[in-house]
């Protein structure tokens, strides 16, 4: 997913550009959960510390399950949530 367009990269050689451009640009997060959700994206993983991106997530789709990694214990937890 590309957060400057808010949309979704089909090649490879997209990636790199993608990336470039989203330094520059502002992006379209809600946008960007709002085609994945539409895409039948029902799950998020927020991977760091803290819990900023999952409350933006839970706005943005109120349905979705929303899991945290910063540590041991949360990764266990994602785990465990996800069947794994």
């Amino acid at each position: 997913m590309n957060n400057a367009d808010a949309k979704f990269l089909e090649k490879a050689s997209d990636l790199r550009p993608s990336l470039i451009k989203q330094i520059s640009s502002p992006l379209y997060w809600e946008d960007s959960i709002s085609n994945m959700t539409a895409r039948g994206f029902d799950t998020f993983i927020e991977i760091g510390p803290g819990k900023v991106l999952s409350s933006l997530v839970k706005r943005i789709a109120k349905d979705a399950k929303v899991l945290n990694v910063e540590d041991g214990k949360s990764m266990n937890d994602t785990l465990g949530a996800l069947g794994i």
